[in-house]
């Protein structure tokens, strides 16, 4: 599953005082759909949730944040980086040295990826290793 942020919104004053101010949020493309709001809770929240097979992709998106007090409104636009961190080894990989006509059975350190994704490992070796991925 994807990782959550939540960012509150600082409190919002009309100078004027002549209305209670709102707040919205409108991502600029209807597709981000994993910036929602969260208006409820005291601060005022804004939940981003990206997904991990689906949109949205890693990059920036731009969100239209709106302040009104019935009279004027002022538009602001934030910007949401998704980013994705790339797997990693438990351990780092040591150096084997094996004996020219020696067997040497060499195990990987496990794998994980800090935002839950499968991980698959491709091995590269000379012609005289195997790799069974079943049993790494």
């Amino acid at each position: 599953m994807g990782a959550s942020k939540e960012y509150s919104i600082p409190n919002i004053k009309d100078d004027e005082n002549d209305a209670p101010v709102t707040v919205s949020i409108s991502a600029v493309n209807p597709a981000y759909s994993f910036i929602t709001e969260a208006f409820t809770s005291s601060p005022k929240k804004i939940l981003m949730k990206p997904g991990l097979n689906d949109f949205p992709k890693i990059g920036d998106y731009m969100v239209d944040f709106t302040l009104s007090d019935g009279y004027k409104s002022q538009i602001k636009t934030f910007k949401v980086t998704v980013t994705n961190s790339p797997p990693v080894f438990s351990t780092t990989p040591p150096n084997v040295l094996v004996a020219q006509g020696s067997t040497k059975l060499y195990d990987l350190p496990s794998t994980s990826d800090p935002e839950g994704h499968s991980v698959t490992v491709n091995v590269t070796h000379p012609s005289f290793a195997t790799y069974n991925s079943v049993t790494r």
